[in-house]
């Protein structure tokens, strides 16, 4: 993966919680700044995902490139993430993605835009002749919303395809919501675009193009799939929460100076809490099996994600669960890894806090040797030949204004040439979860 690389993701979770929370933390900062308009943002833009139902479709083309947006907005800086290479073999392939996100306020007005470009998009090609039933050269997902005093509206403007080609034809023109036939799979919807909400709360959702496998076809890609490439989602809403939250979850996710490594672990079965909460709700993704073989093979995973207020505050909690974790080959296993992450914040005190209790491994092995099923927060073990893995590493980040508390219950890092092909530097992660609370910059009038 090339270098210059700005992942927002906490793989590297110690580096990753500061970079959030100097964002975060640095809007807040801004409350000298005088009344903006009082609101939220919500959106994120993604370049590729699969769903559920198709695991290892799933692994390797979840939610590339994700780039959330900050409900506080960014502060008039443009954010964006890159990948440069998304390989599921012939049912897609792209040379590469870029998403940015931009969201801020004056005291009049605000504005957020989100954009996701895929290129080089090569889908559902044909085993015998590798002539692909869709292919772009770029397929650019924007959405934009924007908020006065008395109006919100949106815009899917600037969302185009460049070299589209469908069934081998092609495509000019393409109208919001246009559903072309796919022979032998299902069909395909291009510039799917939804819009929701009014003048006090409004959203955009922009999917550039949505795969749905509608029929047993010669890829073997199950019944009921879907593929989505280039999405943006962009909102506002006049809500402006005193605590907002944050956090997320998935069961496993890689990076490597290889793409094909990342490719194989996408971030799996990932989940995230709402700036505002889940309304009550318990929010979930589940994969029923993992499997890319030599590096990891999982049966079910499950994530959640949750957040709100209790009797005494605001909440943000998030899980992941992974059963029957094969890793490297049995180089570690495990029957069950489960990983929580929850953050508070309590009104009567004015304090926030966060912890990782309920996190444990059921019959946890290294190379065959048994650990602890509740070893201590951050035990390296080193594994000859390979590198060495961190478990249970916890990464609390704790200030007057805000609270992060993020878990990798498996952090394998390679460090020496080995068996697997493994470049040093790869990493792998398996069952991450995070939460954050913090203070709102209250400068709405």
């Amino acid at each position: 993966m090339a270098g210059n690389r700005r992942v927002r993701s906490f793989l590297r979770a110690p580096l990753m919680v500061l970079v959030v929370l100097a964002l975060m933390l640095g809007s807040i900062g801004t409350a000298s700044a005088g009344h903006l308009l009082r609101g939220s943002f919500g959106g994120e833009a993604w370049g590729t995902f699969a769903s559920a139902t198709a695991p290892q479709l799933h692994a390797r083309l979840g939610r590339s490139a994700y780039l959330p947006c900050p409900c506080e907005g960014t502060r008039g800086k443009t954010l964006s993430n890159t990948v440069t290479t998304v390989d599921a073999g012939r049912p897609f392939r792209a040379e590469a993605i870029y998403t940015t996100m931009y969201a801020t306020k004056t005291t009049t007005s605000a504005v957020i835009k989100d954009t996701a470009k895929v290129s080089k998009v090569r889908a559902l090609a044909d085993p015998d002749t590798n002539v692909p039933l869709i292919s772009a050269d770029a397929i650019i997902a924007s959405a934009t919303t924007k908020a006065s005093t008395t109006t919100i509206s949106t815009s899917s403007a600037g969302s185009s395809f460049l070299n589209l080609k469908v069934n081998g034809r092609s495509i000019t023109t393409v109208s919001a919501n246009t559903e072309i036939t796919l022979p032998g799979f299902g069909y395909v919807r291009l510039r799917e675009v939804r819009v929701s909400g009014n003048n006090y709360s409004k959203q955009i959702t922009v999917n550039m193009v949505r795969i749905v496998i509608t029929q047993k076809n010669e890829l073997n890609i199950p019944v009921g799939t879907h593929i989505v490439v280039s999405h943006a989602r962009a909102g506002f809403t006049r809500t402006q929460p005193v605590i907002a939250l944050s956090g997320g979850a998935w069961a496993a996710t890689a990076r490597s100076s290889v793409a094909t490594v990342e490719n194989r672990i996408g971030r799996i079965a990932a989940i995230y809490v709402p700036c505002l909460g889940t309304g009550g709700r318990v929010l979930q993704n589940e994969v029923k099996l993992i499997r890319s073989p030599d590096l990891l093979l999982s049966g079910t995973a499950v994530t959640t994600a949750e957040g709100g207020a209790t009797s005494t505050g605001r909440y943000a909690k998030t899980t992941a669960t992974v059963e029957d974790v094969n890793l490297l080959n049995g180089t570690i296993t495990a029957t069950l890894v489960r990983g929580v992450a929850k953050s508070t914040y309590n009104s009567s005190t004015g304090r926030f806090s966060g912890t990782t209790l309920g996190s444990s491994f059921v019959d946890l092995k290294v190379l065959g040797r048994a650990i602890s099923d509740n070893p201590s927060p951050n035990t390296r073990v080193d594994v000859p030949g390979v590198g060495y893995v961190i478990l249970y590493e916890r990464v609390p980040k704790n200030g007057t204004t805000y609270n992060s508390i993020g878990v990798n219950m498996i952090r394998l890092v390679v460090t020496t040439s080995n068996s697997f092909g493994l470049p040093a530097g790869t990493q792998i992660v398996v069952a991450h979860a995070h939460a954050v609370t913090r203070a709102f910059p209250q400068l709405g009038h």
